[in-house]
């Protein structure tokens, strides 16, 4: 079992709104043969909330960083927020093939093993197209709406050259071996991801190390690089399969991972689609300016019946 430590348990009480003070349930649930950890808050509403919501994190990420987020959120719904495949404090599995349609399976199947009906999915940068991919090969057509920050999609060019440089077999070497230097002095490549570096949370950067230390995550990493034009190429095939679905297209204003320009040509692929760029945030919102993206996503999926 991992440890119970604030870190392991991807979730502060001191982070989250103080309105609502939530410490969601720790739980563990087998798919494909993969433990899944995943965090889970039922809906804080005294009445019937709306359908589950179900976080997806982003590459380097687990589900510590929507814990500014499942507060807020859970005033409207249930909220699932696995870590996937390889990250957090879930397996490493040797032979699982890490692409993205690899992972938006395991997300349909921990759904499935959770008998879960309609759900709103949401993520966050390699999350996020983890959720449109979930959404498209969904045959049973269970979600409702897309939520999606700074997704990893065909129009951002800057994401895909760094991308195929670290795909190349000296781009392997390399991150093999900055990998250990990147536990020991990260924070300056973390801060980098916020447009304000002293908005970042005290907590982030030892809150991340806690999962990305553990046995096999670098060679997992490393794993997801060489197919990544393949991922970006179903990502493209599988947008007029989700062009009905209401989606919320979210960006930090100054993200330097992923271009906010190409939610523009990105919003060209869906027919129902709100776009919000949140001015003075970077890369991750959620945690940088939390008031604003829960603002957004609740609006959204709850406040707003043109976007339903």
């Amino acid at each position: 079992m991992p440890s119970t430590t604030p870190e392991s348990r991807g979730f502060s009480a001191a982070a989250a709104p103080p309105a609502v003070e939530v410490v969601p349930c720790i739980r563990e649930r087998r798919v494909r043969g993969i433990r899944l950890r995943y965090l889970y808050q039922p809906c804080t509403a005294a009445a019937a909330g709306g359908p589950p919501l179900i976080l997806l994190h982003g590459l380097l990420g687990y589900s510590f960083c929507w814990r500014r987020n499942v507060a807020a959120l859970a005033g409207y719904a249930d909220v699932y927020v696995p870590d996937l495949p390889g990250m957090g404090f879930s397996d490493r599995p040797t032979d699982f093939q890490p692409t993205l349609t690899a992972f938006a399976r395991v997300v349909l199947e921990f759904c499935d093993a959770l008998k879960l009906g309609a759900f709103d999915l949401a993520g966050t940068s390699h999350g996020a197209a983890v959720a449109m991919l979930a959404a498209a090969n969904d045959g049973q057509r269970r979600a409702r709406k897309l939520v999606l920050n700074a997704p990893v999609n065909p129009w951002s060019w800057g994401n895909r050259r760094r991308i195929a440089l670290l795909a190349t077999p000296a781009g392997a070497l390399a991150l093999r071996a900055c990998y250990p230097l990147l536990l020991r002095t990260g924070k300056r490549f973390l801060r980098q991801l916020y447009a304000d570096p002293r908005r970042m949370p005290q907590d982030s950067f030892a809150g991340y190390c806690s999962a990305l230390r553990l046995p096999g995550t670098a060679a997992f990493l490393l794993r997801t690089m060489p197919t990544w034009q393949t991922d970006l190429a179903d990502v493209t095939q599988a947008l007029p399969k989700i062009a009905d679905i209401p989606t919320l297209l979210l960006w930090g204003a100054a993200d330097t991972a992923i271009d906010p320009a190409s939610a523009t040509r990105l919003s060209r692929s869906f027919h129902h689609v709100t776009v919000q760029i949140i001015p003075h945030s970077g890369h991750m919102p959620y945690e940088e300016t939390p008031e604003e993206f829960n603002k957004a996503v609740t609006d959204f999926l709850y406040r707003n019946p043109c976007s339903g």
